[in-house]
């Protein structure tokens, strides 16, 4: 960590700059700083203007430290005085023994210069006492609730410390030397001006300004200077004559341009960012319930009157501006009071909204911007003393279950949704819980009641309720974390709920409660105005809908129109289902708003389904039954757009705001759409490329034509195989195997059996297929009995590639296909035959040598009519061009020949592995060897000598880069770029 870093406002270059150079005097005229860690921060800079073409203004200079421990002093001996006589009267340690702590964690801090991590510091401490810190930890708490402790001693920022008085040192250290620099450098910074950017705040700061950055945390992260030679000091305004700073006409009118387009962007975007949406209510609406309540009055839907109901203000109006022009709508005398809407639609008044003594205060910064609600209480009519204002005593909606033995009885009085002020303690709630179900007081009864906090959720009912201590009872809801919706059992311990969730279900009323509602007329483009209409949460959107046209005046079918939440939630594009209940709806931060659009009504078994596509219409929306397939879908989205049926070169894929692609495709055709996991308002797109169906795959099959090598007479190289792609795609289930494939591709080319074969003979047999890599077949697809194509990871759009065989094939999983070749000629040492060797291995045998070794000579003997006596055999390697000599005498003691597994190190046998054989014995690699494998080593020879002499240039580069103060590591060398310093005016 930089403890303290000056740098120079002038520097002189001389000594690093050749004798050639003249002018080697820069100045500073720019000073990146950042503030923060490493891993996050923020940037901002100080410019000189060298020109003064700025309006600059000197500032005041920096508050000295004086001033500053004063400031940090003053509040801090209070809190500090408070937290020694409450230390002193809850802790059994004396004033004498903390004292003691303070002076020992003193001494380690003056120890050090540097911040101290409170880590360190207690590691410290313990080093250096015998009572470890965790005896007196009930009386002193943790070391850093310790520390805070005593503010006016040790200053914490996040997870460090350092003591008041040694920060004082610093500050008086660094006022010192700018005062000294200010006596002495007066004159010269007379005329320089400078200026801090950051962000969108521009201040006007002198040198003194900067260099308090030295032994700051915001350190200078980038400097940048300039000659100072070339700086006009004879001019101190910019001269616009000189050609060096003149600027063309046709760019200051673009300038000015862009400027007055800008301005008008800024002006709309900051009415946007400053617009504050209220909305206004008459009193007469509501009924107090509660002392804390203000429900609507009347059950009928109520339009709001002229003046009422949503108006759009700016937050930046000044508040006693605001309720000047209130009153003169409303009437002088009127009183307007700031409501909090609840979770049930119905208000809570915060506070009244008067006049303030400050006439700058905006209404940005008063309840009305956390709370967009105002009562408007016209003159003779008033807000009821008895009504109880304020924040702390906003009611909390709360779910009620009774678990007493006899609670079905009364079931049908009792109210389960009770809203209950969050300041009123748990003791008072299950008072008022107690008498309410007994109708009585009894203080011996009640002290044997006992309530929990609920999760019905949860199928362990013993951890579905969670019980309140006798000393938890003292709190309030607030202090209890409690919110709307959560739910509360009570009874008494002599009762046992066997299920609290069917406890719940057994009660009559519960989740019955009223609702306010606001709903807005999308469809009338004249008639805006918002109605509201107080409900049941039972109530059906139907009933709701129905309402709303009745208020709104539409002559309008049910059935064509349907209700939204209003907000900017991505609930808002999905429509209501007439068939279910105002509690179902998903309201957002207690806004109980909705709006009426036009549109098809939801039936109970209906989606909408919105559909995305570069055709006519751009947003297709459709209204199906949930037990519609995938395909019939697809189906109508293609009449709909006017799409070829057979046109399967697309596909669906849903459109979530959680991700940022587009999610999986839907492929599970033949299932329903709620199979496919969609639901009401899915948004769909259209997207090119057809997919598999659920759980299969689709493959490409290639065709080989011919093979040949390079050159033509190294038949013991890998050969290049000539191929062509079949036009259809095989399209498979992903439990099918291989045979399945096989069967395909002989059905497709309509292979017959020939007929010297027997009946039982299939012409899948006479199918090979091979793994594709790099447009060449690989290895050969083996055929094991239960292994499917799932099993053997076949992805979609695998490629494969097959050829028909003059006789039939059956390959096991550890079978081995081989390449042999045998007899060389006289002239270029290239062997002249091959063959395939097909060299069965059952399930638990091994390759061995004599088992290879005899398959090949009965082959040899049949084709050259004559006896073999002793042959060699050697494995070639074609990634380097050699051979091996295939002897199994050259093992490990530990191994015995007959053992030897020749699909192992070092032979390592595989399918199309080139064995070559010779006749005679004691043969060598070099016996084997071809013209072609002599020039292939040599080409292998010059590619590692090439790779080698990189090397070695890279490793040259990379030590002068060193010597040239670059910091590069050979195993990654980087080049370096100098920068030369010059004007930036040149």
């Amino acid at each position: 960590k930089t403890t303290r870093y000056e740098f120079p406002f002038d520097i002189d270059l001389k000594e690093f700059c050749e004798d050639s150079v003249i002018d080697t005097n820069y100045e500073l005229f720019a000073v990146v700083i950042h503030k923060g860690t490493c891993y996050s921060g923020h940037y901002y800079g100080y410019i000189k203007d060298i020109d003064h073409i700025g309006t600059w203004i000197r500032p005041p200079p920096p508050p000295s430290s004086a001033a500053k421990s004063s400031n940090k002093q003053k509040p801090s001996n209070t809190n500090s005085n408070n937290n020694r006589n409450s230390t002193k009267n809850d802790s059994t340690e004396t004033d004498e023994e903390i004292s003691k702590k303070i002076e020992l964690i003193k001494t380690i801090l003056l120890s050090c210069d540097d911040w101290f991590t409170i880590d360190d510091l207690l590691k410290t401490y313990r080093e250096n006492t015998t009572v470890p810190w965790s005896r007196t930890r009930n009386s002193n708490g943790t070391f850093t609730k310790f520390l805070r402790n005593h503010p006016d001693i040790f200053h914490i920022d996040d997870k460090r410390v350092q003591l008041i008085e040694q920060m004082d040192i610093d500050e008086n250290q660094m006022d010192y030397e700018s005062s000294q620099i200010d006596k002495t450098d007066i004159n010269s910074q007379e005329n320089e001006h400078w200026f801090c950017f950051d962000d969108s705040n521009v201040t006007c700061v002198t040198q003194q300004h900067i260099q308090r950055h030295y032994g700051l945390s915001d350190c200078a992260y980038m400097l940048f200077y300039r000659l100072k030679n070339n700086r006009n000091k004879n001019e101190s305004t910019m001269d616009c004559s000189n050609t060096l700073y003149s600027v063309p006409q046709w760019l200051i009118e673009e300038i000015s341009e862009k400027n007055k387009v800008l301005e008008e962007k800024r002006e709309i975007y900051d009415k946007h960012q400053n617009q504050l949406s209220v909305i206004i209510y008459p009193s007469e609406w509501f009924e107090v319930i509660d002392n804390c309540r203000l429900n609507l009055n009347s059950n009928n839907q109520v339009l709001f009157p002229d003046q009422y109901g949503e108006h759009k203000f700016d937050k930046r109006t000044k508040t006693n501006e605001f309720i000047s022009n209130f009153k003169d709508i409303y009437g002088k005398d009127s009183h307007f009071y700031i409501a909090k809407k609840l979770r049930s639609g119905q208000l809570h008044i915060i506070s009244e909204l008067k006049n303030v003594s400050d006439d700058n205060i905006t209404l940005d910064k008063n309840d009305l911007s956390n709370n967009p609600n105002i009562i408007v209480f016209k003159y003779p009519s008033i807000l009821p003393d008895t009504v109880i204002q304020g924040e702390e005593f906003e009611p909390i909606m709360l779910n009620i279950v009774y678990g007493f033995p006899d609670a079905h009885i009364h079931a049908s009085r009792l109210q389960t949704i009770r809203h209950v002020s969050k300041n009123t303690t748990l003791f008072e709630l299950k008072e008022i819980l107690f008498r309410d179900f007994y109708q009585y007081d009894d203080p011996q009864i009640l002290r044997q009641v006992r309530m929990g906090k609920l999760n019905l959720e949860e199928k362990n009912n013993r951890k579905s309720r969670r019980e309140y201590k006798i000393d938890e009872e003292k709190q309030t809801l607030a202090q209890l974390y409690l919110h709307d919706g959560d739910t509360l059992g009570i009874d008494n311990k002599n009762s046992f709920v066997p299920s609290w969730k069917d406890a719940s279900s057994n009660i009559a009323n519960t989740g019955k409660n009223h609702l306010s509602l606001t709903i807005k007329n999308n469809i009338d483009t004249i008639n805006t105005k918002p109605m509201t209409c107080s409900c049941w949460n039972t109530t059906l959107i139907g009933e709701v809908k129905l309402m709303a046209i009745q208020a709104f005046g539409l002559s309008l079918d049910p059935s064509m129109c349907r209700l939204y939440i209003d907000d900017d939630s991505d609930l808002a594009d999905i429509p209501l289902y007439d068939h279910q209940t105002v509690d179902t709806i998903n309201f957002r931060e207690n806004n109980t708003n909705l709006c009426l659009k036009s549109g098809q009504a939801l039936k109970e078994n209906d989606l909408m389904i919105c559909i995305q596509s570069d055709r006519e219409p751009n947003l297709l929306e459709l209204i199906v039954d949930y037990s519609m397939t995938l395909t019939d879908l697809w189906n109508l989205i293609k009449q709909k757009l006017n799409m070829d049926e057979n046109d399967n070169e697309y596909h669906l894929c849903e459109m979530k705001s959680t991700l940022i692609n587009d999610g999986s495709p839907l492929n599970d055709f033949d299932q329903t759409l709620l199979v496919n996991g969609l639901t009401n308002g899915a948004q769909l797109t259209i997207r090119s490329g057809s997919i598999a169906p659920r759980n299969h795959i689709r493959l490409k099959v290639f065709k080989i034509i011919n093979q040949y090598y390079k050159p033509n007479e190294a038949i013991h190289t890998r050969p290049k195989f000539e191929m062509i792609e079949l036009t259809q795609r095989f399209e498979l289930p992903i439990t099918s195997s291989f045979n399945a494939l096989r069967e395909r591709i002989a059905k497709l080319i309509d292979f017959k059996v020939p007929s010297n074969y027997t009946s039982d003979t299939q012409p899948l047999e006479f199918i090979r297929l091979y793994d594709i890599d790099d447009n060449q077949p690989t290895t050969i697809v083996h055929e094991p009995v239960l292994t499917t194509l799932k099993q053997a990871k076949v992805r979609d759009l695998c490629s494969y590639a097959f050829e028909i065989l003059p006789h039939p094939e059956y390959l096991s999983k550890k079978d081995l296909l081989l390449n042999i070749v045998y007899l060389k000629d006289n002239t270029n040492n290239y062997f002249q035959h091959k063959f395939e060797l097909l060299l069965p291995l059952r399930d638990n045998a091994i390759a061995k040598y004599d088992y290879l070794e005899q398959h090949i000579l009965s082959h040899l003997k049949s084709l050259l009519n004559n006896d073999i006596i002793k042959i060699t055999l050697a494995r070639y390697f074609s990634d380097r061009g050699q051979w091996m000599i295939i002897d199994p005498s050259a093992t490990t003691k530990k191994t015995k020949i007959t053992n030897v597994n020749l699909k192992h190190e070092p032979y390592k046998l595989t399918d199309f592995t080139v064995i070559g054989v010779l006749e005679g014995e004691n043969l060598t690699g070099e016996d084997f060897e071809t013209e072609f494998d002599q020039i292939k080593r040599k080409d292998i020879d010059v590619e590692k000598e090439q790779k080698r002499m990189n090397r070695e240039k890279n490793r040259t580069d990379n030590d002068r880069n060193q010597q040239n103060g670059s910091s590069g590591r050979r195993r990654s060398p980087q080049n370096t770029m100098r920068i030369n310093v010059d004007d930036f005016d040149n």
